[in-house]
């Protein structure tokens, strides 16, 4: 349904939506630490992989000659493809975890949030969890019709610094790739 209301409402972005994993704090021996480290686990998921793909793909181009990236033979297109696709990869990973670091209930930000909270704003931060997605959910539309606000700027800006450990091969590999 989320995708649906997004396109119908042109807000300018796509998600998906999925039912949240189940989880029972009770099996915690310290429930607050491993809702913690529960809720860190999949931001940090995404970072690994987005590191480590950084790493390989960094690894793998420094054996390929820079002729192989700029020639225009078929074989070197396929090439050429590779570090644009690992690009996407990368990208759409950073963008996952610093969205899901965003601490509105239910994304893991909040239950991250949560840890470092009093016990009345963990309590103020349950009471609201129900009306979470409602409350991101406007966030979205309202970054999406002002053309961009802190959200947009904290993605752009942790994708520009996340530029810096692609490399100048990386980058130009992938600039030939999308022309």
């Amino acid at each position: 349904m989320l995708p649906a209301i997004l396109l119908v409402t042109r807000a300018g972005f796509l998600i998906g939506y999925a039912k949240p994993v189940p989880v029972d704090p009770t099996y915690f021996r310290n429930p607050l630490k491993g809702m913690l480290y529960t809720a860190a686990a999949g931001p940090g998921t995404s970072l690994l992989l987005a590191a480590f793909m950084t790493i390989f793909v960094r690894l793998v181009l420094l054996a390929v000659p820079e002729s192989a990236i700029v020639d225009d033979a078929i074989g070197f297109e396929v090439l050429r493809s590779v570090p644009g696709f690992c690009y996407y990869f990368v990208l759409w990973n950073i963008v996952l975890t610093v969205f899901n670091l965003i601490p509105i209930p239910p994304l893991d930000g909040s239950k991250i949030l949560a840890y470092f909270l009093s016990a009345n704003g963990r309590r103020i931060l349950t009471s609201i969890e129900r009306y979470g997605f409602l409350v991101l959910l406007v966030v979205l539309l309202v970054e999406s019709r002002a053309g961009g606000g802190p959200l947009s700027w904290l993605l752009e800006n942790t994708v520009s610094g996340w530029h810096t450990f692609f490399g100048v091969k990386w980058s130009a590999a992938v600039y030939l790739f999308m022309q």
